[in-house]
């Protein structure tokens, strides 16, 4: 589809003649709701009701100032809180943004900041908003993508992304980009943040068929939980690991798997852990015996899979089919 032209706005963009704006082809704004736990944008209320009025589409951001998950979750309270009044006029995502001032305050905290954590609070805010009915978003530019985002959360939610310049060069999927930070519109006095839109949101996705696409999330979350719960059973049984069975892929039951790679060499030994993965193939389509052992069929079936993920094609389980199956 074509781009659809928007601009995104907090209170430092001063007052805002919405009709100009609308003149001025701009089709959508995402609004900054408010920033930490407690903090609302001093120019929401006149932001939202001018961009109504206008029948612009509207989305919400909301910059985190987390340390802990709890945090975050506590702040996606309080951005449903503030927009609650327009619930049924925001048809965009509402996005979690998490940038370098953020970590300069968790720093000041006393909160190291690392992926694993970035992620956390990102997750925990998002899936209160899902909860909350509304589409989950996250706003993040190349360096964040990389370095502070894990590439699962990214390839989950709606993606906002932000780099400056006249191509983009983000890898992963993207419904937005934030293109400029310097662009004029009508209306607006100075510099405003111009975006495009590359997805086609739905006025009604409150409706059944929209909120059953939302709890897929959930769903998706409770079919990874199950699938690592019973690997780690696996890798219990067959070399008695002693792991949680928590349902959580944390750096113990991942050293596991490093250590018990799957190959063609373990072809006389019938293991748990073979069936997981013959169990795992044959869910995901593949014709595939299960036997637990791992003899020539289920080596050529680890290589057709791991040709059609465009993984290192070496018929060994590893770990990074392990984590491609999980994931």
């Amino acid at each position: 589809m074509a781009a659809i032209k928007g601009i995104d706005v907090s209170k430092h963009n001063g007052y805002i003649d919405w009709k100009k704006v609308k003149k001025d082809n701009i089709k959508f704004v995402i609004i900054r709701a408010g920033y930490g736990s407690s903090t609302i944008d001093e120019r929401f209320e006149e932001y939202i009701k001018g961009a109504i009025k206008e029948d612009l589409d509207i989305g919400i951001y909301w910059f985190s100032y987390a340390t802990s998950e709890e945090k975050a979750r506590l702040e996606a309270v309080k951005c449903m809180e503030v927009i609650k009044p327009y619930k049924d006029k925001i048809t965009y995502p509402i996005f979690y943004d998490f940038e370098y001032d953020s970590i300069r305050y968790a720093t000041g905290k006393g909160v190291s900041i690392n992926k694993t954590k970035v992620t956390e609070f990102a997750e925990a805010f998002l899936k209160e908003i899902n909860k909350g009915g509304y589409i989950p978003g996250l706003y993040t530019n190349i360096d964040f993508s990389n370095n502070y985002f894990s590439k699962s959360i990214q390839r989950k939610y709606d993606i906002w992304i932000a780099q400056y310049s006249s191509r983009l060069s983000y890898n992963e999927s993207y419904v937005m980009w934030q293109y400029s930070q310097s662009g004029r519109v009508s209306g607006i006095s100075g510099n405003v943040d111009l975006d495009y839109c590359y997805k086609k949101y739905n006025k009604s996705h409150n409706s059944d068929s929209d909120r059953k696409a939302d709890n897929n999330i959930d769903k998706d979350d409770n079919i990874k939980k199950a699938l690592i719960k019973s690997l780690q059973s696996a890798l219990n049984e067959s070399y008695n690991c002693n792991l949680s069975e928590d349902g959580i892929y944390g750096p113990k039951t991942k050293d596991e798997v490093e250590e018990h790679l799957l190959s063609i060499k373990l072809k006389d030994e019938k293991l748990e852990h073979t069936k997981w993965l013959q169990k795992s193939l044959k869910e995901f389509g593949y014709d595939i015996t299960i036997d637990g052992y791992f003899g020539k069929d289920t080596k050529s079936i680890v290589e057709k899979y791991q040709k059609d993920k465009k993984l290192l094609v070496d018929g060994i389980a590893g770990i990074e089919t392990h984590e491609s199956i999980i994931s």
